[in-house]
């Protein structure tokens, strides 16, 4: 799986001024109760700056834990084949845990190949079937646990029905 930064052109932040075959001046006003931040020349057209306001620092691990024992008795049933690309219904899932990491969604996806989830994030306890959330502020991305040493990349979770 491929880790992609999301751009500044995606945010909803993110404003331009002049026109843009010639050098256009762009603005972030994502900043409550300030005027918009001009970015400087030398900030990347593409890649978002460090100084971003939705940027989080350290990045978040969200536990999207199981809403009820029925929930978590139908996501068993439909795990038993193995061989199945997990597909967790949102609904049935409620946040259960959030802690701080330094980890990115691909570090964090390549560590947990290599040792074990409960040494890469001392603490957090994961039980198989729920869903791991690594957010920087620009894009969650979520991860289908399995086992201690097993993950996988998930698509189409929403975890605003999550509730």
């Amino acid at each position: 799986m491929k880790f992609y930064d999301p751009t500044c052109q995606e945010c909803p932040f993110y404003q331009t001024v002049g026109s843009h075959t010639l050098n256009a001046t762009r603005y972030c006003s994502g900043f409550p109760r300030r005027k918009p931040k001009r970015f400087p020349r030398s900030a990347p057209k593409f890649k978002t700056p460090k100084w971003c306001p939705r940027r989080l620092s350290p990045a978040v691990c969200r536990v999207f834990g199981f809403k009820d024992e029925e929930s978590e008795w139908l996501e068993f049933l439909l795990r038993q084949d193995n061989r199945r690309h997990p597909c967790p219904i949102s609904n049935h899932y409620c946040p259960r845990t959030e802690v701080p990491t330094g980890l990115t969604a691909k570090q964090f996806y390549t560590s947990v190949k290599e040792e074990c989830l409960s040494q890469i994030i001392p603490g957090l306890d994961v039980r198989p079937g729920e869903v791991i959330c690594i957010d920087d502020g620009l894009k969650p991305y979520y991860f289908y646990y399995r086992s201690d040493y097993e993950i996988s990349p998930l698509l189409g979770f929403n975890p605003t029905k999550a509730r």
